[in-house]
């Protein structure tokens, strides 16, 4: 599997095996592409951008995800909630993907928007990841 791919799984999966998360969500409202009809609450996959981070000995990918939060209220107050219940449930990402291995998984930084569309808050939560191909 795509590295790229192996680790969106891997953030999905954690993600919604977090219950202060799904709670705040109601629900496993973690989306790849949001379904029609889907109110927010909920967190969509945005941009992954992949490069690469080989070396002389190693063959590796560095990977900027970005996570967008929606919110179904006005203010920025559940944004943020959720923002910070999805770095938390992401600082403990196992270390194996796939056939990869992840040297290393940060959070890089969060912003908070007002959407264009409506009154709503945005946040859109930037992640690091670097991995190396696993030799077998």
């Amino acid at each position: 599997m795509n590295s790229a791919l192996a680790l969106q799984k891997l953030v999905y999966e954690q993600l919604t095996a977090d219950p202060e998360l799904l709670t705040l969500l109601g629900g496993p409202n973690i989306f790849d592409g949001v379904p029609e009809n889907v109110k927010p609450p909920y967190v969509v996959f945005g941009k992954i951008d992949s490069s690469d981070w080989s070396t002389g000995t190693e063959t590796g990918e560095e990977h900027l995800i970005e996570l967008v939060v929606w919110s179904s209220q006005r203010g920025r107050k559940q944004t943020v909630q959720i923002a910070e219940a999805v770095k938390s449930a992401l600082k403990a990402v196992p270390d194996a993907i796939s056939s990869n291995h992840l040297v290393n998984f940060t959070w890089e930084n969060s912003s908070t928007n007002r959407s264009k569309d409506n009154l709503y808050f945005t946040a859109s939560i930037s992640f690091r990841a670097v991995t190396e191909l696993s030799i077998a």
